[in-house]
């Protein structure tokens, strides 16, 4: 059986983990498997990880990567000495933190797996292809990097959607007042604009509610412009849940929604997607392959709070478009069933 290493950043509540774990539960019969995080951000574990997959943490206090020093490479440099050896068959980075460790190494098949979405920086791109010179692949999630990434380096290039996991045996009913918002709580992810957009909803229609969930340095910040603001009653923050709970706030919800200001994917966005759960979120380029306008749910441009608060109301207030939206969500998103996609990956491991 083939060993397997792939590398993230934290084990947390970020939607590449999720993507990670996911492949990793699917593939777990067919390869021998390890997980190794940079390091490890909640004491909780937030998704169910079959027990034959290895988990290792390269350091378990968060702070230590986040201010990463020579020192501290120097201790990641050696760590990962131990782990990159010969009888690893195939090594998957998903962060450009790995690669120039595993640039150097001597297994066979390297494989790199972007998230993000680099089409408007020769800087970044460049500094990527800098540490990934002797890998074997590079995989994409869309049409637009692979175009892009094939343009720019002789490295084997494919494209493989970002996986999930349909969950066959719940669709929501759409009937609740609740929104649902899903994301690490970091200031890119726009919950700060987000409760605005609930302050411009909640004058119009103190019906509508909004359920945060997951964690991180920005939620006492966040609470507090809650507070602020005379939400308590309107908006909840939920913390890490695990994926039996979260799955629960799905079904319970008819709309998602997302202010973030920069997306790899969305993951969370199309797990709601997967029980019939609409969306609309701020315009990322990322997206545009999932939502799409007047079909499934609605992309906001240029970050307008008012247009989105706008779309949320005539959303939640027009039954039969909501419950049209929701049947096409979960439509577009069986193309991105794990069990339909892991043969992809099959094919490079």
């Amino acid at each position: 059986m083939k060993k397997v290493q792939i590398y993230a950043l934290e084990f947390g509540y970020g939607g590449v983990e999720r993507e990670v774990i996911t492949l990793a539960n699917s593939l777990i019969n067919i390869y021998n498997i390890e997980l190794i995080f940079m390091s490890k951000n909640y004491d909780r574990i937030p998704y169910k990880i079959n027990s034959k997959i290895k988990i290792t943490y390269i350091n378990e206090n968060t702070k230590v990567f986040r201010k990463l020093n020579a020192i501290t490479d120097i201790n990641v440099r050696r760590f990962l000495k131990t782990k990159l050896t010969s009888d690893i068959d195939t090594v998957i980075s998903t962060n450009v933190m790995f690669n120039k460790y595993i640039d150097d190494c001597s297994i066979e098949n390297k494989i790199y797996w972007e998230h993000n979405h680099h089409e408007n920086s020769d800087v970044i791109l460049k500094s990527i292809l800098n540490k990934i010179g002797n890998f074997n692949t590079i995989v994409v999630p869309t049409k637009k990097l692979e175009e892009y990434y094939k343009k720019n380096t002789n490295i084997n290039v494919v494209m493989i959607p970002n996986v999930i996991e349909i969950v066959e045996d719940g669709i929501s009913s759409l009937n609740s007042r609740m929104l649902i918002s899903v994301g690490k709580l970091v200031d890119e992810k726009g919950f700060d604009k987000l409760i605005e957009v609930m302050k411009l909803v909640n004058d119009k229609d103190r019906t509508i509610k909004l359920s945060i969930v997951g964690e991180g340095p920005a939620r006492k910040k966040l609470e507090n412009i809650v507070v602020e603001n005379g939400l308590n009653r309107f908006i909840s923050f939920y913390g890490t849940i695990d994926k039996n709970e979260l799955f629960e706030e799905y079904l319970n919800s008819s709309l998602f929604v997302s202010c973030s200001e920069r997306e790899s994917f969305c993951l969370s966005l199309m797990e709601a997607m997967t029980v019939g759960v609409p969306a609309v979120a701020f315009y990322e380029e990322s997206l545009c392959d999932v939502i799409k306008n007047d079909i499934n749910g609605y992309l906001i441009y240029d970050g307008n709070i008012q247009d989105m608060a706008n779309k949320i109301l005539e959303i939640m207030n027009n039954e039969g478009l909501r419950r049209e939206l929701g049947n096409c969500a979960r439509e577009t998103v069986m193309f991105y069933d794990v069990n339909t996609i892991k043969s992809d990956w099959i094919k490079i491991i």
